[in-house]
């Protein structure tokens, strides 16, 4: 059943790489087609009845359900059995309270918050500076307190090596967020801007689409 996990991983990313990133599509020719349904399914399999890769296939499955199917409420399901499983692990902590902001249980995200601040790990503390911002902007309504969590995260991820495009790109739409209910639409349009180029995650391209398209300034650009 371990091996679910593998086949699972393939026929997902297969299907989903080159609609992420349309210049790998002619690339895959050389391989087996994908099919997203069935690679879910596997890493269930995988998941239920795998010796070592059963917390593996938990993790890959709250990441895909939450950042490509949109489906925080079904992503929870897998990051929180991951996170009672391993409860001092920062990732597993890290993704928890990633689908508790998204399904809007502020409550109890903030109360794990200062858990993650005190990661040893620069890469975790710019999560919990971006959940900060998030707290602030949509639980508590402290705009100016959002924006400065916003930016001082941004600054942070200037200066990792990881790969931060996600929380770039929900930073840059929490600032246009900010700035819409500021009413200064400029940089509003800016900040969605480059949040659509960063974003990967659906429902922040959504997001992007749908206030560009209230502000009457949707890029004619073709997809990342």
């Amino acid at each position: 059943p371990d091996f679910y996990y593998s086949s699972g991983m393939f026929y997902y990313y297969a299907k989903q790489y080159p609609e992420t990133h349309p210049l790998a599509k002619p690339l895959m020719v050389f391989f087996e087609e994908g099919n997203k349904e069935k690679g879910l399914n596997d890493l269930n399999i995988s998941m239920l009845r795998g010796t070592y890769t059963k917390q593996e296939s938990m993790m890959l499955l709250s990441y895909l359900y939450v950042k490509y199917e949109n489906k925080p409420t079904k992503s929870l399901e897998y990051s929180e059995k991951f996170y009672f499983n391993y409860p001092q692990n920062p990732f597993a902590l890290a993704r928890y309270i990633e689908g508790l902001i998204l399904t809007q249980e502020y409550a109890k995200a903030q109360d794990l918050l200062p858990k993650l601040r005190v990661s040893s790990s620069d890469f975790f503390r710019v999560f919990a500076e971006v959940y900060e911002a998030l707290l602030e902007e949509k639980f508590n309504n402290r705009k100016d307190l959002a924006k400065q969590h916003y930016l001082r995260a941004l600054q942070m991820c200037a200066v990792l090596h990881h790969k931060t495009d996600d929380l770039q790109s929900f930073c840059f739409l929490g600032l246009g967020r900010i700035a819409d209910a500021a009413r200064d639409r400029k940089n509003a349009v800016l900040y969605y801007r480059k949040a659509q180029d960063l974003a990967e995650y659906e429902s922040v391209k959504k997001e992007c689409k749908q206030r560009l398209q209230q502000n009457g300034q949707m890029a004619n650009r073709p997809a990342k």
